[in-house]
C-alpha cells in the first residue's frame, strides 16, 4: 500500500487468468483510499465576554486561544489541528474593544473547516478613588486672597484624586466645576463654595 497522507493511500493488485493450456492474461486494479471530506465541528466555540483589565485580559484572550474558543471537532479519517487569525482586538476606549476570531480545524490531508467566535472587552466599572476631597474653614483674608486660597484649593483636591485615584482599564481625567463666582456669601467677604469632582 502507498500512503498519500494519513491514513488514506492506494493498493495495487496484479491478477492472471491462467488457462488449462497456460495461456494467460495480466490486469491490474487499484483501490483507492482517499480523504476529501473537511473536519466535522462537534462543538462550537463559545464568545468571550471579559471586564477590562489591561494587566490581566491578555493572558485570559490566549488561555481562550488555547482551547479554541472551547471548540472540538472530530474527523473519520485522521487527526485534527486547529489555527487562528486573531491579532488583537479593535480598540474602542481604554482597554476595550472586541474582534472576530476565525478558528480553522484542519486534518491531516488539508481538509479544512472554519467557524467564527467573537472577544468582547467592555469596561462597566467607574474609577476606584482610596481618599476624599478635603473640606476646609479658614479664616477670611480678603476677596483676592480668598479667591487665591480657593483656587490653590481646588487644585490641591484634584491633584489628591489623580494620586489616589485608579482605573484597571486604563487612564483617567479629574475635573471639577470649581468657579469662584459659585461663592456663596454669607457676611462681609465671607461665605462657601461647594465644589464637584
Amino acid at each position: 500500500q502507498n500512503e498519500l497522507c494519513a491514513n488514506t493511500g492506494e493498493i495495487t493488485v496484479t491478477y492472471y487468468i491462467v488457462d488449462e493450456c497456460s495461456n494467460f492474461v495480466v490486469v491490474t486494479g487499484t483501490l483507492i483510499f482517499e480523504d476529501t471530506t473537511p473536519p466535522n465541528i462537534d462543538t462550537p466555540p463559545t464568545d468571550l465576554n471579559i471586564e477590562c483589565d489591561i494587566l490581566n485580559q491578555d493572558n485570559l484572550i490566549q488561555d481562550w486561544l488555547n482551547i479554541n474558543g472551547g471548540a472540538s471537532s472530530s474527523d473519520d479519517c485522521n487527526t485534527v489541528s486547529w489555527t487562528n487569525d486573531y491579532s488583537g482586538i479593535s480598540v474602542a476606549c481604554g482597554g476595550t474593544g472586541s474582534t472576530v476570531v476565525t478558528f480553522t480545524a484542519t486534518d491531516e490531508c488539508g481538509n479544512f473547516t472554519t467557524i467564527t467566535a467573537s472577544i468582547n472587552v467592555d469596561d462597566s466599572s467607574a474609577p476606584v478613588i482610596s481618599c476624599d476631597p478635603v473640606s476646609e474653614t479658614v479664616e477670611c483674608d480678603g476677596v483676592s486672597n480668598n479667591e487665591a486660597y480657593a483656587d490653590s484649593w481646588n487644585l490641591n483636591n484634584i491633584n489628591a484624586f489623580i494620586a489616589c485615584t485608579s482605573d484597571p482599564c486604563g487612564s483617567f481625567t479629574v475635573t471639577s466645576d470649581y468657579d469662584f463666582s459659585n461663592f456663596n456669601p454669607s457676611c462681609g467677604e465671607t461665605g462657601t463654595i461647594t465644589v464637584n469632582y
